[in-house]
């Protein structure tokens, strides 16, 4: 399971025990990398309502007033460290906790909710206000109703656990290798092993730990040749250099340059020079 996954599921079982909504505002890598971006926003029904309403205000109370708060908690000892309960404008409820990285460096600000905690109707103040920017009386009631009804002590608990989740995650990360890097691990271990005359191709791929299909995409697409076609330059070049400097025979030569089967080679090398090694070993020179 990749590391993505493992904050999506303790995310989803965050919202299983509150009934309520996950929102995760990101600071910095590899939290960025690792949390879906529609986790980033205030997704429930109601908050897409709300923020219609008093924009300003939401994004004041949940990038200014909650991160700042949650900064603030960052920097207390973890023995000390408790979620603060947040109540919004339009009657949200959350708990709000910061995720930390090995280094003590606030990566996130979790936000468990987007709940009710105490039961009540709908103003109808605020419903005709809502209703006055377009949405219908259904639309508003129902994203309402949405909310589920929990207490503050569910919240704050399982914002903890769902801190505490991510933040093992986060220092477990090891960043995914990129495709130029297998490219450039394929390369040296193919001129360390051009020799190697069983499949230099598929032992190549796993030696670096991807698939040889895999490793074809990426190679070709870094270096405009298949895998294949590179071992055979690299091959037909160390050739090249033993027929000009040394008075070795042909088939040792092969030998010396990775092909079990001399005949193969001579094939392979006129098909990449135009001459067999014999013509171009009595090539003159300057």
């Amino acid at each position: 399971m990749t590391a993505e996954n493992r904050i999506e599921c303790l995310i989803r079982a965050a919202e299983r025990l509150t009934g309520g909504r996950v929102c995760i505002y990101c600071q910095h890598e590899p939290a960025r990398s690792l949390v879906s971006v529609h986790r980033r926003i205030h997704y429930h029904p109601w908050c897409r309502i709300a923020i219609d309403l008093e924009r300003d205000r939401c994004i004041l109370c949940d990038t200014k007033h909650a991160t700042d708060e949650a900064m603030r908690l960052a920097a207390a000892p973890y023995e000390l460290q408790q979620p603060f309960i947040k109540y919004c404008h339009a009657g949200v409820c959350e708990a709000v906790v910061p995720v930390r990285d090995a280094s003590g460096k606030t990566q996130a600000v979790v936000f468990v909710g987007q709940c009710r905690v105490i039961p009540g109707e709908l103003s109808r103040e605020k419903l005709r206000e809502l209703v006055s920017l377009g949405y219908s009386e259904t639309e508003v009631i129902s994203a309402w109703d949405k909310l589920n009804v929990t207490d503050e002590t569910i919240l704050s608990d399982t914002a903890l656990l769902l801190a505490y989740g991510i933040e093992q995650v986060i220092t477990s990360y090891t960043p995914e290798t990129k495709p130029d890097d297998y490219v450039s691990a394929a390369r040296e271990y193919i001129c360390r092993n051009l020799l190697e005359s069983d499949n230099l191709v598929r032992s190549t791929a796993g030696h670096i730990g991807v698939s040889v299909e895999y490793l074809g995409r990426i190679f070709k697409r870094s270096t405009g040749m298949t895998v294949s076609k590179y071992i055979t330059n690299l091959r037909i070049e160390r050739a090249c250099i033993l027929l000009a400097n040394t008075g070795d025979s042909i088939e040792s030569i092969a030998y010396a340059s990775g092909y079990s089967d001399p005949s193969y080679f001579s094939r392979a090398f006129r098909r990449n020079t135009g001459m067999t090694p014999g013509d171009y070993r009595r090539m003159p020179r300057v």
